[in-house]
């Protein structure tokens, strides 16, 4: 009985050793990070069992995850691949899986500027697909901001500006995405690789990332005669000037799209 206290009032996880305060956040954690082997463990380890169990069954697990830190999700991922290898399918099957537009716009307000650039890259190696996805959609949010913010300092005089500017919630929704330049980077080295080939491989979907771009370049523009600095990134070459590039790259390739088309037909007889 001595041990079973000493079990409970730990809030020991006993599938990934993850501690917790009480045992209400312990059975949600086990409910959306253990939910097969739950029972076995519980019966196998003596570990508490709520009573209420079934009424958990039903639990939303979107809330769980909420306040769950990064680094306390990664800790829990690392220990379950630890506990069973085979974790790692699923975790392949839920990165590859493709995502919508609205999901992919979903996931960039979720997800903070550096998050969101990492996300696209690490999508253009295994899934072109969704990194375009992802890209169009974190594109389109900062032209959207872009031109929130344009529209805010166009409604200021020249003395006021500058200070209406640092205090505006449409500069902090600027600061909160990636720079433009630093999209405009992300679809050069994109249009590269896979992604770009597939893209060409879509006329409708060229022109739409065109259009996108070419907005993207406009507002860009705009917002660099009063307040040029909010749209360079971190990195050398990440700057507006770069959508220019793909533009031309993409207008070019799509000019040519047909001409290749015919050589290979010609090859293939």
């Amino acid at each position: 009985e001595k041990s079973r206290s000493r079990k409970i009032s730990s809030m020991e996880c006993a599938a990934c050793g993850a501690l917790f305060g009480n045992k209400e956040t312990l059975l949600k954690h086990k409910q959306a990070i253990h939910p097969q082997p739950e029972t076995a463990v519980a019966s196998n380890t003596s570990d508490y069992v709520d009573e209420d169990a079934d009424d958990e069954a039903s639990l939303e697990i979107a809330p769980l995850l909420s306040v769950l830190s990064s680094e306390q999700k990664d800790m829990l991922i690392m220990r379950a691949l630890q506990r069973d290898a085979s974790f790692a399918r699923h975790l392949i099957a839920a990165a590859t899986a493709i995502i919508t537009p609205e999901g992919a716009a979903v996931s960039v307000r979720n997800l903070d500027s550096q998050m969101a650039v990492t996300a696209v890259e690490a999508y253009a190696e295994f899934s072109p697909t969704n990194a375009l996805t992802l890209l169009r959609a974190l594109t389109q949010a900062v032209v959207t901001a872009l031109t929130q913010l344009s529209v805010s300092m166009g409604s200021h005089d020249g003395a006021t500006t500058g200070e209406a500017f640092k205090e505006s919630a449409e500069l902090d929704a600027v600061e909160k995405l990636p720079a433009a330049g630093t999209i405009a980077a992300l679809w050069v080295k994109l249009i590269k690789g896979a992604a770009g080939r597939e893209l060409l491989g879509d006329g409708c979907a060229t022109t739409d990332a065109v259009a996108l771009l070419t907005s993207a370049q406009s507002i860009a523009a705009d917002i660099r005669r009063l307040q040029p600095a909010v749209l360079v990134g971190s990195e050398p070459g990440e700057t507006p000037q770069a959508f220019g590039v793909v533009i031309a790259q993409l207008q070019r390739d799509a000019q040519g799209a047909p001409e290749r088309h015919r050589k290979k037909q010609k090859k293939a007889k």
